[in-house]
């Protein structure tokens, strides 16, 4: 009588796996997200922590490109480009990898790409000014990120770092907006009272810094355009 019971409870465990195998295939629940395959690429040949350029991503979009329509803040598919009269990152980005600006709201590999060449240009820059170069450590990267986030008010740009740092550190794995697949960003570990030590009481409650305006730091991110 067990062994009927035993082989029956087997027959029923492995129809349960098949289903959830099948289930797996034919939905994007189990299926690495296929952008991740760009944010890679890109990073490689920019030469920039892929973790810190697909944070980026997550924190600004949550790996979506909106359908082409920008936030509040005038931002631009999953990098977030801004296109505003006092600072327009999506046409130097358009720019810096030769295409037209309406590529980079419409395409997500164009997006990417852009964004992460902006980012070297960024750190490029500021080079040449004398400050030290960001290397394969995400948190070497903090003033880019900030410059990156036209933001000017410096205290304002720190948040915005640290929401890309507060996924770095505990890491994604999270179904995207677009439902397209799971987005995996693995943890690393960066010391946030080193980096941000008049902080640390903010460490507890970092959802504040993700759900934030850039500009309007009392105000929720909404993208202007839901569907």
């Amino acid at each position: 009588m067990m062994k009927i019971m035993s082989k029956k409870l087997m027959v029923m465990l492995f129809f349960i796996v098949m289903l959830i195998a099948v289930f797996c295939i034919q939905s994007s629940f189990c299926q690495e997200h296929p952008y991740t395959e760009i944010f890679q690429k890109a990073a490689q040949e920019f030469n920039i922590p892929a973790s810190l350029l697909m944070a980026l991503g997550w924190e600004e979009s949550h790996w979506s490109m909106h359908a082409g329509q920008p936030s509040i803040d005038q931002a631009y598919g999953i990098m977030g480009l801004r296109s505003r009269k006092d600072f327009d990152a999506l046409r130097l980005a358009a720019k810096l990898i030769g295409l037209e600006p309406e590529k980079l709201k419409l395409d997500a590999e164009a997006n990417i790409y852009g964004a992460a060449s902006l980012l070297r240009h960024l750190a490029n820059e500021m080079l040449k000014e004398g400050n030290p170069s960001p290397d394969d450590r995400p948190d070497t990267w903090e003033n880019v990120l900030i410059q990156y986030s036209g933001i000017p008010n410096y205290s304002l740009g720190l948040d915005f770092s640290y929401g890309i740092f507060y996924y770095l550190n505990f890491g994604v794995n999270q179904e995207a907006d677009d439902k397209n697949g799971i987005v995996y960003i693995p943890k690393v570990f960066l010391d946030f009272k080193t980096i941000y030590k008049y902080r640390e009481p903010m460490i507890q409650a970092p959802s504040i810094f993700s759900t934030m305006s850039q500009d309007y730091p009392s105000a929720f991110w909404v993208p202007a355009n839901i569907n």
